[in-house]
C-alpha cells in the first residue's frame, strides 16, 4: 500500500513564520524506517487550497492512506484535509494522530466523522503496527493504542499502548521529507521563533511527570530522557547540514536532571549557538544559571500562570509566588532574557486574585511577562471539570469551533471582561516600550518595517530587519535580551484605516474576527460604525473598544456580512476553514497584514 502523510497549514500565507511540528515529523521518519512507502507533504510551503493540492498528489501516487494530525485547536484544516480526501476517493483510508484524537477520543471521532482510524497517545509505534494490520487486514483489537468506527457508528477504542521507554530507539524526525531545507531557506521569523532565522526545533526528553490543570500530555505522564551521546549526535548532523544559528529545546521539564544539565551545557559550549528552553522556577539556582549561560542558553522560558498563591496551588502547580519572584530575580540579574506569562480564569480565581496578579505586574514590568485569559483544552482537568458543570454544553461543537476560550473561574462575565479590558489597554500602557523607536524603512506590500531604538533597560542601540507585523509580535533586545511589543507604525495604522472605509464603502458591513492588542492599536482610531468586531472567545466577547464591541461570530450570520479580516496570522488556516463552513454569506476572507498595502 501506499501513503501519504500530510503536515497541515498552520500558516496564513507561505513565507509566514511557524513552529515546525516534530510529533508529524516522528511518525513519517518511523514508518520509513518500518519499510512502508511513505509520501509526504508540507501545507505550510504551498501557495494552493488543500482541494488543488491534494487529490492530483493523490491520483499521481495512486495513494491507498492518507495521515495527518495535531493539536485540538487545528480541529478545522485537520478536517479539511479529511474531507477533501473523502470526496475525491472515499475508499481511501484515513488517520488521525496527535492531541486532537489522545485528549479525547469518542469526541475526536465524532467530529471528524469520515476519519477511519485515530492514534492514542506517542504515534510512532502504533503507527507501524496499525499498517501493518491494515495491510494484512489482521484483527485491529490487536493494536494497542487504536480508536476505530464500526459500521454501526460505534466506536471502539483498544487497550491501552505502554509508553515508549526507550526513546533512544526511535530515528530522528523526518525532517527532509517536509521540506526543512525551505523552512530554513524561506520561512520568516515570527513570535514563535522569537525573531530568530535558521531555527531548529528540538526534543531531548519526553513528557512531564507534573499534572497542572490546564496542561494534558499527548506522550503520556511518564518523563523520560533521551541519552545526550543520541541528542548531540542529531544535533550535530542537523547543524552541519542546515546551518542552524538558533535552537528551541521544547521539552516541557529541562532543567529537572541537575546532572544531566550540567553536562549538557558543558558539551554545548562548543557549538556557540545560541538557545532556548523551558524551565520549572523551583529548578532554578544561582549555580544552574551561571552554566546555562556560558553554554549561551539566551531565553529561559517559565511556566509561571499566577502571582496568587491560592490560584498556584488550585492550579496544581506545585509552585509559589516567593518561588517566582526568587528565580525571576535570579535570571534577571545575570542579565538572561525572560520568557513567561500569567493566564487568568483557573476554577480558583476570583476578581481579587485576577487583581493580586495583575499589581504584582505592575511592580515588576521589568520581567516582561505576558498577560493572557487561560485555555480550556481536551484532555486537561480543566475541560472535564467543564463538562461537569455543563459550561462546555457539546463537547464535539466545542471541538468542531476550535476549542473556543470559555469562563471555569469565580468570576462573573463583568468581571472577567473588565480584568481583560485592564490587560488590553491600561497595562499596555505601562509597559516597557523601546526609547524613540525610528522607522528605516516600511514595506507595506510585504507587510515588513525595519525599526532602531534603544533598550528601555541597558540603553543599548538595537536595529530590527524586515520585521513581519503581526507575524512577529515582540522585539528581543540583541544586548539584553529583553522583549518589547512590536510597535506599530502610524504610516501603517493610516493605511489600515484608508483600507477599512474602502470595504465598508464596497461592501457595507464587515468584520474583523481575532481581537488582541495589536487589532486594538489598529482600530484604536478608527470610528465606523458598520466595521463590526468578533472574537470566538466567550470571555473577550462584551469587551468595549472604544465605541465598539466584540461580538459573538452569530453577528456575521445575522447582518448577512460578505468580508471578514482575520486578525490572528497563526490562526489564519483554522478560521478560515471555519468561516467557509459556518457562514455562507462571507464571500471575501482576508488576512489582516493585506490591509496594510495602499
Amino acid at each position: 500500500m501506499k501513503y501519504l502523510i500530510v503536515m497541515p497549514k498552520l500558516v496564513g500565507a507561505v513565507g509566514e513564520g511557524y513552529a515546525f511540528p516534530l510529533g508529524i515529523a516522528y511518525v513519517s521518519a518511523s514508518m520509513k524506517k518500518a519499510g512502508f512507502d511513505v509520501k509526504t507533504i508540507n501545507l505550510n510551503h504551498i501557495d494552493k487550497e488543500v482541494n488543488e493540492i491534494l487529490p492530483h498528489l493523490i491520483s499521481e501516487n495512486d495513494i491507498d492512506v492518507v495521515l495527518t494530525g495535531g493539536q485540538s485547536f487545528l480541529y478545522s484544516v485537520i478536517n479539511e484535509i479529511i474531507l477533501c480526501v473523502k470526496n475525491f476517493n472515499s475508499n481511501i483510508k484515513t488517520i488521525v494522530g496527535g492531541g486532537i484524537i489522545t485528549a479525547d477520543p469518542q469526541v475526536a471521532m465524532k467530529a471528524l466523522e469520515n476519519v477511519d482510524y485515530g492514534i492514542i497517545g506517542e504515534g510512532e509505534e502504533t503507527i507501524v503496527d496499525l499498517c501493518n494490520c491494515i495491510e494484512k487486514n489482521k484483527d485491529l483489537n490487536n493494536v494497542f493504542g487504536i480508536i476505530y468506527k464500526m459500521n454501526n457508528d460505534e466506536y471502539i477504542i483498544t487497550n491501552k499502548r505502554n509508553e515508549i521507554e526507550d526513546i533512544d530507539s526511535l530515528p530522528w524526525p523526518d525532517y527532509e521529507g517536509f521540506d526543512f531545507q525551505y523552512y530554513i531557506d524561506k520561512i520568516a521569523p515570527s513570535y514563535i521563533t522569537g525573531n530568530k532565522k535558521n531555527s531548529l526545533f528540538m526534543l531531548t526528553s519526553r513528557s512531564c511527570p507534573f499534572k497542572c490543570t490546564f496542561c494534558f500530555h499527548t506522550t503520556g505522564q511518564k518523563y523520560r530522557q533521551r541519552s545526550l551521546d543520541a541528542v548531540f549526535e542529531e544535533l550535530e548532523y542537523l547543524i552541519k547540514k542546515y546551518n542552524i544559528k538558533f535552537i528551541f529545546f521544547v521539552d516541557e521539564m529541562f532543567g529537572v536532571d541537575d546532572d544531566r544539565l550540567a553536562e549538557f551545557c558543558t558539551r554545548m559550549k562548543k557549538y556557540d549557538i545560541p538557545w532556548w528552553s523551558q524551565f520549572r522556577v523551583n529548578d532554578v539556582d544561582k549555580y544552574k544559571i551561571k552554566l546555562l549561560k556560558e553554554a549561551r542558553c539566551e531565553v529561559m522560558s517559565f511556566g509561571l500562570e499566577s502571582a496568587d498563591n491560592r490560584v498556584l496551588k488550585s492550579m496544581r502547580k506545585g509552585i509559589t509566588i516567593e518561588q517566582i519572584e526568587r528565580a525571576l530575580e535570579l535570571v534577571y540579574d545575570e542579565g538572561m532574557a525572560i520568557e513567561g506569562c500569567f493566564i487568568f480564569g483557573d476554577i480558583a480565581e476570583t476578581y481579587e486574585t485576577a487583581i493580586n496578579t495583575i499589581d504584582w505586574w505592575k511592580r515588576n514590568k521589568k520581567y516582561k511577562i505576558n498577560l493572557g485569559p487561560i485555555s480550556v483544552y481536551p484532555g486537561t482537568y480543566l475541560y472535564k471539570y467543564a463538562l461537569e458543570r455543563n459550561i462546555i454544553k457539546n463537547p464535539v461543537e466545542f471541538l468542531i469551533k476550535n476549542c473556543p476560550q470559555v469562563n471555569v473561574s469565580n468570576m462573573d462575565r463583568e468581571e472577567f471582561n473588565n480584568i481583560m479590558n485592564i490587560i488590553m489597554t491600561e497595562l499596555k500602557e505601562i509597559k516597557l516600550k523601546i526609547i524613540k523607536p525610528e522607522i528605516l524603512d516600511f514595506n507595506n506590500k510585504a507587510g515588513e518595517v525595519s525599526i532602531i531604538g534603544k533598550c528601555e533597560l541597558c540603553l543599548s542601540e538595537n536595529r530590527w530587519e524586515k520585521i513581519k507585523m503581526f507575524t512577529i509580535t515582540s522585539l528581543l533586545c540583541n544586548n539584553c535580551g529583553q522583549r518589547y511589543d512590536m510597535p506599530i507604525p502610524e504610516e501603517m495604522k493610516k493605511i489600515f484605516s484608508k483600507n477599512i472605509k474602502k470595504l465598508i464603502v464596497k461592501h457595507n458591513k464587515i468584520a474583523i474576527w481575532g481581537i488582541n492588542d495589536k487589532i486594538f492599536d489598529l482600530i484604536s482610531n478608527i470610528d465606523e460604525e458598520n466595521l463590526f468586531l468578533v472574537d470566538i472567545s466567550n470571555i473577550k466577547q462584551g469587551i468595549k473598544i472604544g465605541e465598539m464591541i466584540i461580538n459573538n461570530p452569530s453577528i456575521i450570520k445575522k447582518l448577512n456580512i460578505e468580508v471578514v479580516i482575520i486578525g490572528v496570522p497563526f490562526l489564519y488556516s483554522s478560521i478560515k476553514t471555519q468561516i467557509k463552513s459556518e457562514f455562507s454569506s462571507v464571500n471575501t476572507i482576508i488576512e489582516i497584514v493585506e490591509l496594510l498595502n495602499e
